[in-house]
């Protein structure tokens, strides 16, 4: 089976890219941020405690797919802002069949900061993972992200104790993403099917 890793900071590209090689490839595709989501809409939260505890379950939840995933044999895309990869490698561990392939997504962090503010600004960005302390969303109660700056990224990188993980990675630069996704696009598809498909042409 291949088990193909999208990983990298928030607003560097890896839903697009995931999402559409998944489609393009007819393999199924799963990110944490969907099964917080579902978690959030389901049973809201009340504070950033009772938010960071369903943003625990809901990592479980995407671990125990992919564990499904891996015992079955079946092709599988992962979208995910990993921090470190060892609760993977312990799945991995038990099933030496996976073809392990990891796609890093980076781009400048001021690059990345103005992309993620875009995003809630525009209401391109699921409100219960937006939102800070109050969900669903009222009015007045709940509190939406500060605007991000370069630093934060930053910050936020330096609790990732590891960007890849494998020894089948492919780095993406992913500043001019908006002018040069099919580039992206290609190399991403390139890297999975080692050259045998056919690429989209521009």
């Amino acid at each position: 089976m291949k088990l193909i890793i999208f990983t990298g900071p928030p607003a560097s590209g890896k839903s697009s890219l995931s999402s559409d090689i998944a489609k393009d490839l007819k393999i199924d595709c799963i990110s944490k941020d969907l099964f917080k989501i579902h978690l959030f809409d389901k049973y809201g939260f009340k504070n950033h405690d009772e938010k960071k505890l369903l943003s625990i379950k809901g990592e479980a939840m995407m671990y125990r797919v992919i564990k499904f995933y891996i015992s079955r044999n079946k092709d599988l895309i992962i979208d995910n802002n990993f921090k470190e990869f060892d609760t993977l490698r312990i799945l991995l561990n038990a099933n030496n069949q996976v073809e392990l392939f990891c796609v890093v997504c980076m781009a400048d962090y001021k690059i990345l900061a103005t992309r993620y503010n875009k995003r809630i600004q525009e209401d391109k960005r699921h409100l219960g993972l937006s939102t800070t302390n109050y969900f669903p969303y009222i009015t007045g109660i709940s509190n939406l992200h500060k605007p991000i700056t370069e630093d934060d990224v930053s910050n936020i990188q330096k609790n990732v104790l590891e960007n890849s993980v494998g020894d089948n990675v492919l780095h993406l630069n992913t500043n001019h993403i908006e002018t040069d996704y099919i580039n992206l696009y290609n190399q991403v598809k390139k890297y999975i099917s080692k050259g045998e498909a056919d690429l989209i042409e521009l």
